[in-house]
């Protein structure tokens, strides 16, 4: 095991600068109903992630590489999953089976050297809203009502902060 990670570090390469690369958001095809009270209060979550993501991240963009040396490296940004959260139940005649969606993001970054555009690495983290603090937002009346969604746009900001937080953490370990 100590071997392995012994010549893991050997065959990592000398990252002499870091640059931002693509930034993309899977968009949500289909939204349920708590998640389309999201969508009416005419804010893009997609708009919201990539700023936050811009933020935490605070690279150099690609296109300041002038020219790019052996040892940059690039970190494209990927959302593969965000959900903004809903309860639903299903009727099976004598029961109520109830269906949770906690409002989540799921980060992942690929690093990757600039000069042959090789992937050099993988990174990725989810953030969850709690358990306690979902179920006291969805049983909520405005919420049970849909007058105002259960996810905000703070929870959606503190949610991308956290999983970005959580994949700029494992970038540092693999280059301190």
């Amino acid at each position: 095991m100590l071997t392995a990670m012994i010549f893991a570090k050997l065959r990592r390469p000398k990252v002499r600068a870091l640059y931002l690369g693509a930034i993309t958001v899977v968009p949500k095809s289909e939204l349920n109903e708590q998640e389309q009270a999201f969508v009416w209060s005419k804010l893009d979550p997609v708009a919201i992630i990539e700023y936050e993501i811009r933020d935490i991240f605070q690279l150099p963009p690609i296109t300041n590489a002038q020219e790019p040396g052996k040892g940059d490296i690039g970190v494209d940004v990927f959302v593969s999953d965000f959900r903004l959260g809903a309860l639903n139940d299903v009727w099976a005649f004598p029961l109520s089976i109830p269906l949770v969606w906690r409002p989540r993001i799921e980060l992942r970054a690929r690093l990757f050297n600039l000069m042959t555009s090789e992937t050099v690495s993988e990174f990725s983290a989810t953030a969850r809203m709690p358990l306690s603090q979902f179920i006291r937002r969805t049983l909520h009346p405005a919420a049970l009502f849909h007058i105002r969604p259960t996810a905000t746009q703070n929870d959606l900001i503190r949610l991308t902060q956290e999983a970005s937080i959580a994949v700029l953490e494992k970038i540092r370990k693999w280059h301190p």
